[in-house]
């Protein structure tokens, strides 16, 4: 890592890809280990809807609402996420705001452009927060 200025770090491209190697074989690892817990779970609930078919539904109703409140959580934070740094970039007129990672050569805008880019992400960081609120609570309804 290497700064430019005293605002923004920089990364240059081979590090980036080193890092997204790295984070992809790690996810991978986690993704295979997450899809093999799953299939266990699964085949104990075929298992079970021989014997109890009623339990085995609610059971498969309990893990689909699990899965829906987990991702609404995820989204919103990631909203949240974006209108903060959204904020950022309005309030320092800098976007990227400062202490951001850049990748090498980015340009770095700044003034009345910098705070039009900082209200677009705050405006789609909400966005995408009441987008995943309303698909999760309409699918919610859908379920017993």
């Amino acid at each position: 890592m290497r700064k430019t200025d005293n605002l923004h770090r920089v990364v240059t491209r081979s590090q980036l890809l080193r890092w997204f190697l790295v984070c992809g074989l790690v996810a991978a690892a986690g993704f295979w280990l997450l899809m093999s817990a799953i299939t266990r779970y699964l085949d104990s609930l075929e298992r079970l809807a021989e014997s109890d078919p009623v339990i085995a539904a609610q059971r498969v109703s309990f893990v689909i609402q699990v899965v829906f409140v987990s991702s609404i959580v995820f989204a919103v934070l990631i909203g949240l996420y974006l209108g903060w740094y959204g904020y950022r970039a309005v309030k320092s007129e800098c976007f990227p705001p400062p202490g951001s990672w850049l990748i090498e050569g980015r340009p770095i805008y700044r003034g009345r452009k910098a705070r039009r880019l900082g209200w677009l992400q705050i405006v789609l960081g909400i966005i995408m927060a009441v987008l995943a609120c309303g698909v999760v609570y309409r699918t919610w309804a859908l379920l017993p």
